[in-house]
């Protein structure tokens, strides 16, 4: 069932990342909303929700935030208040159970999988004492590029509820991955968090700086790599570009003390114009992310953003590595 929280109020809880699909059936609406309060029948939600359900009753946890039940969908006011508080969300909860492999919410992301069988190696040291230990095949680095292209890797709102995050279990469709701003673990052992996979620390940090006076740093620094796999994601609504966004958005105004206009930070506002759009003819493995091919680039039928936003159009968008002077 649905528990409101008051003022002040404390406990652990855990939040769900995952895709919806193109409908989702079930949800707390303003017709449904005091029922939910009494009790949410298990056997009626969606399979991806399920599986979280199961997942956090196991880890011994009580409580699990999820958009579409913690949310009234149909109250245009809860939306847009709940909305903005994505980043307290996600970087207070306990643990964020990331559905990685699920491309919608009827699919479940607990399923039946082959594990690799481990190898005993009996070791004798110079003092003659025998060890045991165990190995298994490791492709660290290419199931790392896989996850990249699982489904909720691909969808706009859930990316800043892996930035916003404390600590994340995803369930990708070959292995289990642990991750939190220090490094990652996988079932092939551990590797530290590439540079290039920005936490909002090192985001912070960078726009802090003055490290726009390097031009050839441009289109390598934590945000715009960040701005790039974003604009990479897709949304079912193009008006949910920023409100998808607010949450790191927020962050990053409270900690740096700069202001994000349309995207573009007033510290670092005109090398903030120096976007472009990637062609999708083009090698897409060049760019930034060098794991998602570009979208196509659309013009919106809406208005968006202001022209000189990277905002204001539907595309991939990166920065320029490399700059020369005029002359």
């Amino acid at each position: 069932k649905l528990i409101e929280t008051l003022a002040g109020e404390r406990g652990q809880y855990v939040a769900l990342s995952y895709c919806w699909g193109n409908h989702l059936a079930y949800t707390t609406t303003s017709d449904n909303l005091e029922r939910h309060k009494k009790t949410i029948s298990f056997s009626d939600i969606p399979r991806t929700l399920q599986d979280a359900m199961f997942l956090v009753r196991s880890l011994g946890l009580r409580y699990l935030w999820i958009d579409c039940l913690c949310i009234v969908q149909n109250d245009k006011a809860d939306w847009e208040h709940e909305a903005a508080r994505m980043a307290d969300v996600y970087s207070n909860s306990y643990l964020t159970i990331a559905a990685t492999r699920a491309s919608h919410c009827d699919e479940g992301f607990l399923h039946l999988r082959r594990v690799k069988d481990r190898e005993s190696i009996r070791f004798e040291d110079d003092e003659g004492t025998f060890e045991l230990y165990f190995i298994k095949e490791r492709k660290v680095r290419g199931k790392a590029r896989n996850q990249q292209n699982e489904p909720l890797q691909r969808r706009g709102w859930t990316f800043q509820e892996r930035l916003l995050a404390s600590r994340i279990l995803h369930f990708a469709s070959q292995q289990t991955i642990w991750e939190c701003p220090h490094m990652r673990e996988n079932e092939g052992g551990f590797f530290r968090k590439p540079e290039e996979d920005s936490s909002l620390d090192k985001i912070a940090e960078f726009l802090l700086q003055d490290v726009f006076a390097d031009a050839n740093a441009l289109g390598t620094n934590p945000w715009t790599y960040m701005i790039n796999m974003y604009t990479s994601r897709t949304l079912k609504y193009p008006s949910d570009f920023f409100p998808a966004l607010s949450g790191v958005l927020n962050t990053l105004q409270k900690s740096t003390g700069d202001f994000c206009y349309a995207g573009l930070w007033k510290t670092h506002f005109l090398e903030g114009l120096l976007w472009v759009v990637e062609d999708p003819d083009r090698s897409w493995r060049s760019s930034p992310n060098g794991l998602i091919p570009p979208k196509k680039p659309q013009k919106l039928s809406v208005w968006r953003a202001p022209s000189w936003s990277f905002a204001s159009i539907e595309g991939t968008v990166s920065y320029e590595s490399q700059f020369y002077p005029h002359g």
